[in-house]
């Protein structure tokens, strides 16, 4: 498994595409600022804040490297108008 942090997080937001998910390593950061920045990014340009979500995570290697905090954000794949319509329907 090859696992790559983005080096630019507003990029890597922007480029998310619905039900993609991307991880963001917090290194130096505490885990809130982390999540303040993304949020911030995403009112700044644009982006919902009901679109995407966050969470948590450690990414463990093994019992001699230390875990790695992380953030896991998810772009939601958004219904449109007709398909929530048909499914109040149904």
């Amino acid at each position: 498994m090859n696992i790559v942090f983005p080096a630019k997080k507003t990029d890597a937001l922007l480029a998310l595409q619905p039900g993609e998910s991307l991880m963001i390593a917090c290194n130096d950061m505490t885990v809130q600022s982390v999540q303040s920045s993304i949020q911030s990014i995403a009112s700044k340009k644009g982006i919902g804040l009901g679109c995407i979500t966050q969470r948590k995570a450690l990414i463990v290697f093994d019992e001699q490297t230390l875990p790695i905090p992380v953030i896991v954000v998810t772009k939601q794949a958004q219904a449109s108008l007709k398909e929530v319509v048909r499914a109040v329907a149904s």
